[in-house]
């Protein structure tokens, strides 16, 4: 097995056990839930039902729930992902307080003015993507970002989970690529008040199931 093909793997392993610590220990016992918003998919009835359904049983306010138009299928093309969930979501966070950003300018060396959003404050640390919410984000070729050609060609890609997208936002708001790898910074950290929006981090996990009974299962199990 070639190297690149290894570090999917143990991307994909790692995801795995994350979502399911996720599923299982949910919000912290000291944290109530007021630090969660939840996203499903408009489109389809039982996304919904299972938000709403986890919803109840985490107590969760009903203020912090959020559906948008998405794909009925797994897999998302840039664009739509872009125009269908990241930018209405950044707008509902910070129109509804949960998140307050503040443009800098910042000099580089081959760019003299280079404007960015960073996350000041952030009222929520955990987003919870429901069953019916698509999973994967398409290559995009025309998307071609400063630097990219300079990286090697197997760095130069860009497509991505949506739960790893959404959960590096604070970074690319502030001007990180979408090709190539980001630093994990929150490796190895036992910090949890770290772990936040305000540092570049925001801790997704997935209510998803092969089907919705199975979904609404695993939530039960995890009570």
């Amino acid at each position: 097995m070639r190297d690149c093909e290894r570090k999917v793997c143990w991307i994909i392993s790692s995801l795995i056990f994350f979502y399911y610590c996720m599923l299982v220990f949910g919000v912290s016992p000291q944290e109530d839930g007021t630090n969660v918003v939840v996203v499903f998919n408009k489109r389809l009835a039982d996304s919904k039902r299972v938000a709403d359904y986890y919803v109840e049983k985490r107590l969760i306010p009903t203020n912090q729930v959020f559906g948008f138009d998405l794909p009925l299928s797994e897999e998302i093309t840039r664009k739509d992902y872009t125009e269908l969930l990241e930018k209405p979501l950044i707008s509902i966070l910070t129109s509804n307080g949960f998140l307050s950003v503040q443009t800098r300018v910042r000099k580089d060396q081959s760019t003299p003015v280079n404007p960015s959003d960073v996350v000041k404050q952030a009222r929520f640390r955990y987003l919870v993507l429901c069953y019916g919410v698509p999973v994967r984000i398409l290559r995009d070729t025309n998307l071609v970002e400063k630097g990219q050609e300079k990286a090697p060609i197997q760095l130069r890609r860009n497509e991505a989970s949506v739960d790893s997208e959404l959960a590096a936002l604070p970074l690319f708001l502030d001007g990180a690529p979408r090709f190539g790898l980001l630093r994990n910074f929150a490796y190895g950290s036992t910090n949890r008040a770290s772990l936040s929006p305000t540092n570049g981090l925001i801790m997704v996990t997935r209510l998803d199931g092969p089907s919705f009974d199975i979904v609404l299962g695993l939530i039960d199990n995890a009570l």
